[in-house]
């Protein structure tokens, strides 16, 4: 990475490798545990990235970006570390609110 920080797993390797060649350059911040990139011309920083999320499916290849939320209001049941729940309030999306039961994220 360009900051010189070691990413800790091999799941947050493949996923900021996939980021880097789809073009939307993610930094990882080690000590703070935030991965960030631009989407949309909009700065995204997500904690707990090294274990969680589906960074490549949702703002790389927009696996959401059929659905119609703009205006309207989401629920993000099992949200995890909130990547589905941004890329819904980016779309346009009302209120979106999000539940997750595992303490850690």
């Amino acid at each position: 990475m360009r900051n010189g920080n070691i990413i800790p797993t091999k799941f947050l390797t493949l996923q900021v490798k996939e980021m880097q060649f789809r073009g939307l350059s993610p930094t990882y911040d080690k000590e703070r545990n935030i991965i960030s990139f631009h989407f949309h011309g909009k700065l995204i920083s997500l904690k707990w990235a090294e274990i969680n999320g589906g960074l490549n499916g949702i703002f790389r290849e927009e696996v959401y970006g059929f659905l119609h939320v703009e205006g309207r209001y989401g629920i993000d049941v099992g949200m995890n570390i909130g990547d589905s729940a941004i890329y819904f309030a980016m779309r346009g999306a009302k209120m979106v609110m999000g539940f997750e039961p595992y303490k850690r994220v």
